[in-house]
């Protein structure tokens, strides 16, 4: 129960915040980028993380929140980490060729 109001908490404070001040943005016309999509991909790697993980956790056959919870967040902040790193230097590679 707790794992549920953690991610639906996390959900509801962090993900409808950002999105909303990228449409505040993209309507006063102050993004880097022209397009919604542009402004929007950086979302892309961290939503997809956490649907992979809730799916991990709440589908697991060993129940690896319960039974090892200090593995999960380790394991899940390692493969943040990797995500965040990656995507930075992807668009650093993107934006400098």
């Amino acid at each position: 129960m707790i794992l549920i109001e953690f991610l639906v908490g996390s959900f509801v404070v962090s993900i409808p915040i950002t999105i909303s001040n990228v449409f505040d943005a993209y309507q006063s016309r102050t993004l880097k980028h022209s397009s919604f999509w542009e402004s929007a991909r950086p979302l892309v790697p961290l939503l997809s993380l956490f649907i992979i993980t809730s799916g991990w956790a709440v589908y697991s056959p060993s129940e690896i929140i319960y039974s090892e919870p200090r593995l999960f967040y380790f394991m899940v902040g390692t493969v943040f980490s990797n995500i965040a790193v990656c995507f930075n230097v992807l668009l650093f590679f993107l934006i400098s060729s």
